[in-house]
């Protein structure tokens, strides 16, 4: 079945995640209950790169190539994971989340994307629609060309955990993130921020709903050395 998703903005962006919970799950009191539940869950499975269903290759994916051997795919691809919400005796609750990618020319891709090899993380709405399965993008991270062509892109194709971290984040906070290569346009528009940046470094973007922007993090050309880190805001919807 088709998954329907909306894509206006990070939904319950500002929700605030239940860090005290309990260890033993029980029936959740409302939709958004069992929404922020599901994003608690989530989180802390991307925080940790440790997704059941992520595919081998993360954050790319392999294919098979027909001759009993595969290749590290750049194409889009997306997978589901079920997320146990509750049990409440015999009655066991579970929602699935989709986290899919979107290479820089998918045709899908909206003007401004293009160039983005964009992932994101869509959960269901927990509300009545008209649709039996309708999603929304409650997670995004997008990466410029020119950083997958860079020493850092190696890395990214490398390392599960930097995009995963990334969407952690994303999904925490409300908020699109951008990883871009630092240039003139970037450290003038974040004057004082980005004083101390050098043209090749990179730039960890938050975008919130109301499209207020704020540096994350800056990292040598290699992402090896935090030049800046800072806790981000949230985002509200």
């Amino acid at each position: 079945m088709p998954h329907h998703v909306q894509d206006s903005h990070l939904y319950y962006a500002n929700a605030r995640f239940h860090h005290n919970a309990p260890r033993s799950l029980h029936r959740p009191t409302d939709n958004k209950d069992s929404f922020i539940r599901m994003k608690c869950l989530l989180k802390s499975q991307l925080a940790q790169a440790q997704i059941p269903n992520m595919p081998a290759g993360f954050p790319l994916h392999y294919v098979a190539d027909g001759h009993g051997s595969a290749f590290l795919s750049e194409g889009p691809y997306e997978f589901q994971q079920e997320m146990p919400l509750s049990s409440y005796g015999e009655f066991k609750h579970t929602q699935t989340a989709v986290i899919s990618f979107s290479d820089p020319f998918s045709a899908k891709r909206s003007g401004k994307d293009h160039g983005k090899y964009v992932w994101r993380v869509s959960l269901p709405t927990f509300e009545p629609t008209q649709f039996s399965d309708v999603r929304v993008v409650s997670a995004e991270v997008q990466v410029d060309m020119a950083v997958m062509r860079s020493p850092f892109g190696e890395r990214i194709r490398q390392d599960p955990r930097i995009i995963s971290k990334a969407l952690a984040t994303s999904l925490e906070y409300g908020l699109k993130i951008n990883i871009a290569i630092a240039d003139y346009h970037l450290t003038t528009h974040f004057r004082g921020v980005s004083c101390g940046t050098s043209s090749g470094d990179i730039i960890y973007i938050g975008t919130t709903n109301d499209g207020d922007q704020q540096i994350l993090n800056i990292l040598d050309r290699r992402g090896y050395h935090a030049k800046f880190a800072s806790t981000p805001s949230r985002s509200c919807p």
